[in-house]
Order: C-alpha cells, then structure tokens, then sequence
C-alpha cells in the first residue's frame, strides 16, 4: 500500500458522482432558464406598457416612426429599390424590421415597437448572457442580463421606436460571437460574428466605434493567424453590411456634413473638444441616464477588478494565450468611450451600446465573492434593477438626485446634467409610464368615422416640436387615422393611404388648391393657451388646448368643431 494511501480520500460512489454531475448541470440551466425568464419578463413589460400608452411620439421616436410608415408605403407600392437609396442619414435595417412589422400588425405605433423588441431583446439577452458566462460562468451570463435589462435608458427606449436600442442588441450579439469564434480559430462563429457586425453597420452608421476596440485585440491576440475565419468574418460582414454604403456612396459626405451642422446648433452641449467637460461628458450621461447611480457603482467596481486581474493574469503565458476575455472587453469599451467622446455630435443615446460591455464586467465580479458577500451583492442588482424597472416602466417612485453644485441641473433634452448625480428618477429621457390621456390618434379616428377626410394647422399656434404635439408624430397619427394632412408651416401634404410627401410650392394659389375652405370634410386644428372662453376639443397635458373649426379656419365667429365622444373641455 502506498505511504499516503490510508489517508487519501474514499472515492465516491458512481452513484454519487452522477448526483452532482446532475445538480451542476441543473444549476447551470437554471441560469439559463432565468435569464430567458428576464427576457420575457422584459417584453410582456413593454407589451403592457404599449397597450396603455395614448401619447404622441416626439423627437427622433416620431421621426423614425414616420420613416418607417413611409418604408412600408414603399413596399406597399412595390417600389423595393427605393428602400437602399436615400433614407434620412441612416441605413434601413431598423425601419425595415418595423415597417414589415405593420403588415402582421396593422398601421399603428404599436407594432413597430413591439417587433423591434422581439426582435431585438432576445439578441440582446443571448449576446450578454453568453458574454457573460466566457468571462465568469453562466451565473455571470444570467446576472449580466439582469443588469442590461435593468438600465434605465435601455428599458425607455424600448418602449418606442428608436435605432439605438436595437444597435445595442447588435453590439451585444457581436461581442459573444467575437469572442465565441475563439481568435476567429472557429469558422461557422466567426461568420455568425461577420454577419452580426454587418447587420449592426447596415442599422447604424456609429456600429463600427463599439466592436472595433474587442475586434483589434482580438486580431493582436493571435487572430490574425487564423485566416480561414478572419477572411470569412471579413466576407460576412461585407456581403451584409455593405450595399447600403456603395448604393448611397455619393450621399456619404452630406449625412456627415448633416451631423456636423447639428452638433453645432445652439443648446447642443457640445463642449471645446480637449475639455474637461468634454472628456467627462459621457460619465455623466451614464450616471444620470444610462445607468444611475446603483448600476454604475456595479460597473465601476467591476472595470476596476478587471484592469487589476489582468495586470496580473497577463504574466500567465497559458492565460495570455487562452482563456481570459477582459482584456477584450475593456478594449472594447475603452475604445468606444474614447470614440464617442471624439465625436462631434453628441448625445446620451449613444452611450447605450456601452452598456453590453458594463453589464458583463459589472457583474462578472459578483461570482468571485465569498458567498454572503455574493448574496449580498446579487440582492443589491436586483433592488436596483427593480427599482429602475418601476420608475421608468411604471412612473413608480420618487426622484433621488444629488446636487453638485448651485447652478441649475440641465434638463437640455438629449443632454446628461454635469451638476448632480441621479439615484432613482421616474422620468428619465423621452417616456416614463404610459401616457394615458391626449389621445390625440382617437380625436383623428373619431373625426374620422365624422365623414372628415383632411386636417391642417399652423405651428405657429404652438412649438413645432415638443412633448405633447409633436409635427411629425402627429403626422404619422393622422396617416394611422386614414386622413390627409395638409402643414401650412412646412408645406408637407401627407395623404390617406399610401403615398409620397409632396413639397410645398410655396403659393397662396397652390394651397388653396389642395385645402377648400368651403368643405366640411376639411378641419383646422388650433392649438392655444385659451380662445374665445370656448372650452377645448381636447387638454393636453401641458395645458394647451386644442380647439376645431370645419374648413374656415381661424376666421372670428365660425362654430366650433368637435367630433362625437370630445368637446367636454377635458
């Protein structure tokens, strides 16, 4: 008998040894489970919230929601070529997702927002989970999900129909499949990784600043060598990515010259480029809108931790050659915080793709611990992710800033405050709980079923864009409502069914052409403080009213107008 051999260990029982196979196994699909369980949680959130919300889309939302009711007029027209030229300064992958969404969904806001998050939510759960779980194990993947899916800003914008949420779900499915390519060794993950990255450049021209970082170490990593899977990851992402940038080659200069111009208009908080308040400009919009507080803590003790471990793991020849992603992913976000910052135009949206890279490295760390401090720290991920789940979803909960300073906080929109740091808010960028009153789309419906077939206004009766009564998402109500809209301001006719903008000609003569004073079936919307001591059509929330007239328009003594079911004065 061996000297040792009376004091080694008994073997277990095969019997035995299958048990905990079997419970290791276990553990690891309910993380999975779990974290397929957040997603649908995530979903059913904003199925709710969409079938609960009356108000108009304003800002970008409206705007791309009004893109993609044009994409689906021109499919609708069969006019498919029309799709890859010129669409604003974006490519079409995004609006197309929701103008074929209206097909199975009807012509309304809801299904485009809702394709974009079963679409897009998923990708992102899958992305996160399984950048998590080759950093830390699959209890990692399931928290890093719980954090992505917890962040504010993330969690707004998926309640409307916007290009950056869905390009944060393409960042996070880029990551893992980098990554899962193993140094582009394997091929089949590699084109997976090509055509995700080409996916993400087809929906956004900004897609390229947030994988090039974990695209380059991965390269100096030994990726290079494997020219099998580097070529076909190339191939992928060409074939997908490119067409729309060779069909709009010439348009390129004037989408750039187009963001320049507007990151250069007054309010926009573009500060001088080597600044101080240039360089922390995205900080503070991940503190006060992309995160808050409690996830950002997260985050900023789970980037420490990394930077501290790999200076020490990169001693370990067998650990710089194989195993340990961080070094990708801290280059990737370091890379894509330096891009943005660089960026003239800037914006809080577009931090949000940071946040597949935060969610792994903020959470990652969790699983190291000792196991009350693991428990203390999962419990703390989640009240946070709740509580930002209640405020931005629900409007539940107080707002919890902390001042810096004695000037006043900037609530400029699309602009993070530099004077305070935000704990809990229920409001936070665009939406916050459903909007249930100004429902201005069942106004136009019931003009509508009234026998009325066309609609103007003049915006000079209020702001062109705001919150309550935004231009373009009012024009993209009144083409769900099925009547023709005539915008004396800008001259834009948009018709009932699908059809083409047509510009202004800039004449009394052409205008009076197009809208007929004498006709019932036309009415004139004024939007005001007050007239006449006449109770409104309809309040808006911000105090506004907006009050009809049948064809005259604005003329001294023309009865009011108001559809059957309005005119209460609230």
């Amino acid at each position: 008998m061996a000297l040792g051999g009376a004091f080694a260990p008994r073997a277990a029982p095969r019997s035995q040894l299958v048990g905990r196979l079997a419970t290791g196994r276990d553990r690891d699909r309910a993380w999975a489970i779990g974290a397929a369980l957040l997603v649908v949680a995530f979903m059913a959130i904003t199925c709710w919230w969409v079938s609960r919300d009356r108000g108009v889309p304003f800002g970008d939302a409206a705007s791309d929601l009004f893109t993609t009711v044009s994409y689906r007029d021109l499919i609708e027209r069969g006019e498919l070529s029309e799709l890859w030229r010129r669409s604003g300064y974006y490519p079409p992958t995004t609006y197309l997702v929701g103008a074929l969404a209206t097909f199975a969904g009807g012509l309304n806001a809801a299904a485009p927002v809702l394709a974009q998050n079963v679409v897009y939510v998923p990708l992102l759960g899958l992305g996160v989970y399984h950048a998590g779980r080759l950093v830390a194990g699959r209890q990692a993947g399931f928290l890093a999900v719980l954090f992505a899916l917890g962040s504010p800003l993330l969690i707004e914008q998926f309640h409307v129909f916007m290009k950056d949420a869905p390009q944060t779900a393409l960042v996070a499915l880029a990551i893992w499949l980098v990554l899962a390519s193993d140094r582009f060794e394997r091929l089949p993950a590699s084109i997976a990784a090509g055509v995700a990255c080409g996916v993400g450049v087809a929906s956004k021209e900004q897609f390229p600043l947030f994988v090039i970082g974990l695209v380059a170490v991965v390269l100096a990593r030994g990726g290079w060598r494997n020219w099998r899977g580097l070529g076909g990851f190339a191939l992928a992402l060409a074939v997908v990515g490119a067409p729309w940038y060779l069909v709009n080659f010439s348009e390129l200069g004037d989408y750039a010259s187009a963001g320049l111009a507007n990151a250069n208009l007054p309010g926009r908080g573009r500060p001088p480029l080597l600044s101080l308040a240039n360089l922390s400009w995205y900080l503070w919009a991940l503190v006060n809108a992309v995160l808050f507080v409690p996830l950002f803590a997260f985050a900023a003790v789970g980037v420490v931790r990394a930077v501290a471990g790999i200076a020490q793991r990169l001693r370990d020849a067998a650990d710089r050659a194989r195993g340990d992603v961080r070094l990708e992913l801290l280059a990737g976000l370091l890379v894509a915080w330096v891009a943005i910052t660089l960026t003239p135009h800037h914006d809080m949206r577009y931090a949000m793709p940071l946040v597949p890279y935060l969610a792994v490295l903020g959470t990652g760390w969790i699983v190291g611990l000792p196991r009350p401090g693991r428990r203390v720290a999962t419990g703390a991920l989640a009240l946070a992710a709740a509580a930002t789940t209640l405020g931005i979803s629900f409007g539940v909960g107080p707002d919890m800033r902390l001042g810096l300073g004695t000037r006043a906080a900037n609530t400029t929109y699309g602009i993070p405050s530099a004077n305070e740091v935000t704990f809990h808010a229920d409001h936070n960028f665009a939406v916050s709980a459903p909007r249930r009153g100004d429902d201005v789309l069942g106004l136009l419906k019931a003009m509508r079923r009234d026998g009325v077939t066309g609609i103007a206004w003049s915006f000079g009766d209020g702001p062109i864009a705001d919150r309550y009564f935004d231009s373009q998402g009012v024009a993209v109500f009144v083409r769900f409502a099925d009547l023709t809209m005539f915008d004396l301001l800008t001259g834009v006719v948009v018709r009932a069914g699908p059809g083409r903008q047509f510009p202004r000609a800039g004449s009394e003569r052409w205008f009076r052409a197009v809208w007929n004073v004498d006709d019932p079936a036309h009415v004139y919307l004024m939007r005001r403080a007050a007239y006449a001591d006449e109770p409104p059509c309809m309040r808006l929330r911000d105090g506004t009213g907006l009050w009809l007239r049948r064809g005259s328009g604005d003329v001294p003594g023309a009865p009011p107008y108001c559809p059957p079911g309005f005119g209460d004065g609230g």
